[in-house]
């Protein structure tokens, strides 16, 4: 009977002892599995942020009136329709949930700001994540200068730029001199130097 009673207790705990090591291995592997949807996801962004930034071209210089009232529609359903799009693309659907929370902001120069959030739709340690990236408005040019008055400023810096400045490298947005020093940036002194802004 003790024998019975022994071996009994024994199992019970080798039950118990293995499925606690069941759970641990499951939430173990969910967690790696965190890394390469982060991964994918972050790709998904991307993406998504490249092509919205076709999208924001027409935002550009509009009022915060109407840039706020564009947000709050067109702008975060074009950023789902395409962050659906492209995390659909990569087999991701299953394994994330939430994805309908992501939005995308745009200020009066048309720079906006995708905010990503989604839940993991398994087992893990991490429950959520979050993704923010900067989307600028593309802005194509064929190198004419159409407009003498015409400077760039970036969507990072203080300083406005003739078109040819290195400060130009990531990001680039056409405006008038005189609306450029109204809102407060001033002149670069790499590529204005000690040029006369009269000339401007």
């Amino acid at each position: 009977m003790k024998q019975m009673r022994k071996r009994g207790s024994v199992v019970i705990e080798a039950v118990i002892t293995f499925s606690l090591f069941l759970m641990t291995l499951i939430i173990l592997i969910g967690t790696l599995m965190t890394i390469v949807v982060d991964e994918k996801l972050d790709w998904a962004a991307m993406r998504t942020k490249d092509e919205l930034a076709f999208s924001l071209m027409p935002f550009k210089g509009h009022s915060s009136h109407l840039i706020n009232s564009i947000e709050n529609h067109l702008l975060t359903q074009m950023a789902q329709i395409i962050t659906d799009d492209k995390v659909s693309e990569l087999g991701m659907t299953s394994m994330v949930k939430g994805l309908e929370q992501s939005r995308l902001r745009a200020n009066a120069h048309g720079i906006g700001e995708l905010t990503l959030h989604y839940e993991y739709a398994f087992l893990s340690l991490k429950k959520e994540s979050f993704l923010i990236l900067p989307v600028a408005p593309l802005v194509i040019s064929d190198g004419i200068t159409f407009d003498d008055d015409l400077v760039y400023i970036t969507n990072y810096g203080e300083k406005y730029h003739l078109s040819k400045c290195y400060h130009l490298r990531k990001s680039k947005y056409g405006i008038k001199i005189d609306e450029a020093k109204a809102k407060g940036y001033e002149p670069c002194k790499n590529c204005h130097g000690g040029a006369n802004e009269s000339n401007w």
